[in-house]
């Protein structure tokens, strides 16, 4: 069975710090450099992994309308 894993916030946020250039948000704070960022995008994913997973909203209540996403 093909099943596709979705990646977590952590996982984007690794990615990002490893891979992208970051130029322009390195030109956006003047004195930080790519390395300055990279390792706060990493600081961040490893706050995410030390708190407790998020738990699903709790269902509405019986007989609540469901709003509808707009049509795109």
């Amino acid at each position: 069975m093909n099943q596709t894993l979705f990646p977590t916030l952590v996982d984007i946020l690794r990615h990002i710090a490893r891979e992208e250039p970051l130029t322009g948000t390195v030109r956006a704070f003047p004195g930080m450099t790519r390395e300055d960022m990279g390792r706060l995008l990493e600081a961040a994913a490893e706050h995410l992994t030390a708190l407790p997973p998020e738990s699903p909203p709790p269902p509405p209540p019986p007989g609540a309308r469901r709003h509808r996403r707009p049509p795109r």
